[in-house]
């Protein structure tokens, strides 16, 4: 395994999720790269933007992970969460995305989340994280 993927948010459950991901990173010697998605179309407008803030999130999200694991790279990107993780799991050729279940309480409910989603389109393997 070379390649761990992991999005976030800033919320616990996906802190928690990311813990895992950097802990299976660690046990496998793969590099985690972890992606906080954006809405597209914020601008900053005499305030702290989308971008800026997801920007923030990762990188604070990166220094408490490397307490876990020390080969981790980060990625602030606009656009749907699902979208993106599927995209950048293709892009970077992830062998795993991992992902936190928030959302996903049954399998109806399950069809319109982020972990459904990736479940659904990603090319690679994913990792639910049981995190409610």
């Amino acid at each position: 395994m070379k390649l761990i993927l992991i999005g976030i948010d800033g919320s616990t459950t996906a802190s928690a999720a990311a813990t895992r991901a950097a802990d299976l990173a660690s046990r496998y010697g793969a590099r985690l790269h972890v992606v906080c998605v954006h809405r597209p179309d914020s601008e900053g407008r005499g305030r702290v933007s989308d971008a800026e803030r997801a920007l923030a999130v990762v990188q604070e999200e990166r220094a408490r992970l490397l307490a876990f694991h020390d080969d981790i790279t980060i990625d602030a990107l606009p656009g749907r969460p699902a979208e993106v993780l599927v995209e950048q799991a293709a892009d970077l050729d992830a062998d795993l995305v991992v992902v936190g279940n928030r959302r996903l309480q049954s399998p109806l409910r399950g069809l319109g989340s982020i972990a459904g989603a990736v479940t659904h389109h990603a090319e690679c393997d994913v990792y639910v994280v049981h995190t409610t």
